[in-house]
């Protein structure tokens, strides 16, 4: 006679049959269904690592549970589920096939929205080497492994090996894919974010277009990735100064992400998150700093108050404090995220350095230079350690150090600071990138200052014809170096 917890392990394994046959492939169309569903999933999924069910509908189910509940922002449950469908997996077909490949690229994009970049590598790296094995090459998959791959590299900075995986992708997709497929838009939509980052921005707004575009034609409309598009594309007008266009692609992206993943969602978190820094770029505080908090409400719910997009708000709202003159608030907040960092992360990561550059910031604001210097230079230590000596990290806190030595009249401390700057930026990302304009900029001010009229000169017309092309003539930061400009010349008459 079966004893009673084989019985009820039996009982259990019906149970994981059953549910893993109706519960369907996690995409947008069957989230409704999902919906209905998830609960006697996840309590089938739980009896199965109580009863130690190693069956092909438990790791399937177990896979499909996670992936809805990341989908939907509930985590606490997911990496259990994934890396009890990854051993199942291996235990059954071995480590060298293909769904052993699909749960450890799930798992690493699970690991890499929790922040965790090494561990999300790690696993992304073994998928692709199975896919490559056992799909070949030129499979979708093996696309999909190799965007998701080239993701974390853009995440990290390494905008070189990105784009050159984000290129690999996307030519594999042309390949063996029909021209619209949504999958060919992701990786449009991929490396018009490299673009952007790179400056070369004109070459990114194609591209978001033509993602969107392929979107809105192959997918639901109301779907989530058009909600993404529409926010990568309003981020881009954003810094293109076209605030106008940012704000009704932002307001579009609001509703669709709403309708499609509900209003406590990461997407919604990220998006109003975006959406704040429009109203931060135009000077409305009070409407960037209601957006902020709503974003952080969200985020805290859904992902805890320890996760990097959470911190990254906080940083964003401490910044909001400190230009309305709330100084005290903004120091707070930076020691809080500060404090969080380093005990998650440790005191070397460059998430810290981030911090320890805006508090440093917030010092230099009130004249405070003997407490912002070691900040700069801790994070300046940071970035280069971690992100080598060549990154646009790097040459932002040159840069910031440089400023703090200027308005010292430290010119002999200054000057080697800003032009290693301006050498970093203009290696990086090229002679016509926007940060170039930036440093010839405050290049020329350190020249203006010390009545070298002539080089400044100089660099006010490069910065200028930058920004103009870059940028346009109408944008805030070209209307800077020109009044720039023009004191300069001012000066010079008055001489």
């Amino acid at each position: 006679m079966m004893d009673r917890k084989a019985l009820w392990s039996q009982r259990a394994g019906k149970v994981v049959d059953r549910v893993s046959q109706v519960f369907p492939l996690p995409e947008f169309e069957h989230w409704e269904l999902c919906e209905e569903l998830i609960l006697s999933a996840i309590a089938a999924c739980e009896n199965a690592v109580e009863y130690q069910i190693e069956t092909d509908n438990a790791a399937i189910l177990f896979n499909q549970t996670a992936f809805y509940l990341n989908e939907k922002g509930k985590y606490e449950k997911v990496p259990t589920f994934y890396q009890q469908s990854l051993a199942i997996r291996e235990k059954l077909f071995g480590q060298n096939h293909e769904d052993v490949s699909t749960c450890l690229n799930n798992l690493s994009l699970h690991h890499y929205e929790m922040g965790e970049y090494e561990t999300a590598k790690s696993l992304r790296q073994r998928s692709i080497k199975i896919a490559e094995k056992t799909l070949g090459k030129q499979h979708p998959k093996t696309a999909t492994n190799i965007s998701n791959l080239a993701l974390i590299y853009y995440t990290e900075g390494d905008h070189k090996q990105a784009v050159r995986l984000f290129e690999k992708a996307l030519s594999i997709r042309k390949r063996v894919l029909e021209e619209n497929h949504p999958d060919i838009a992701t990786s449009l939509n991929n490396l018009a974010a490299i673009y952007r980052a790179q400056g070369r921005l004109a070459e990114a707004k194609q591209l978001y277009q033509e993602s969107l575009l392929i979107r809105e034609q192959s997918l639901d409309k109301d779907h989530p990735d058009i909600g993404e598009s529409l926010n990568n594309l309003a981020e881009l007008y954003t810094q293109l100064g076209e605030y106008e266009e940012a704000e009704q692609l932002f307001k579009r992206c609001l509703a669709v992400t709403e309708k499609s993943v509900g209003k406590k969602h990461p997407d919604m978190a990220t998006t109003l998150n975006n959406f704040a820094l429009l109203y931060d770029a135009q000077g409305k505080y009070d409407a960037a700093e209601q957006l902020y908090r709503e974003s952080l409400a969200i985020s805290e719910e859904v992902l805890g108050k320890e996760h990097p997009d959470v911190l990254s708000t906080l940083n964003n709202l401490a910044g909001i404090y400190e230009v309305n003159g709330d100084i005290a608030q903004a120091k707070s907040l930076y020691e809080k995220v500060l404090t969080v960092k380093k005990s998650i992360l440790g005191d070397d990561h460059t998430s810290v350095a981030v911090t320890l550059n805006g508090l440093a910031m917030l010092y230099d604001t009130e004249e405070n230079y003997a407490d912002a210097e070691p900040l700069y230079w801790q994070a300046l230590h940071i970035f280069e350690e971690t992100l080598g000596e060549d990154h646009p990290d790097v040459a932002s806190v040159l840069n910031n150090l440089g400023e703090l030595y200027r308005v010292q009249n430290k010119y002999e401390q200054a000057e080697p600071l800003y032009q290693k700057c301006l050498d970093i930026t203009e290696e990086l990302l090229g002679d016509d990138h926007p940060a170039m304009a930036t440093a010839l900029n405050n290049l020329a001010l350190l020249y203006h200052d010390q009545g070298k009229y002539q080089q400044g000169e100089i660099y006010y017309q490069q910065a200028i014809d930058i920004a103009e092309n870059a940028l346009g003539e109408d944008h805030q930061n070209t209307q800077l170096y020109k009044e720039n400009y023009k004191k300069l010349l001012s000066a010079k008459d008055g001489k």
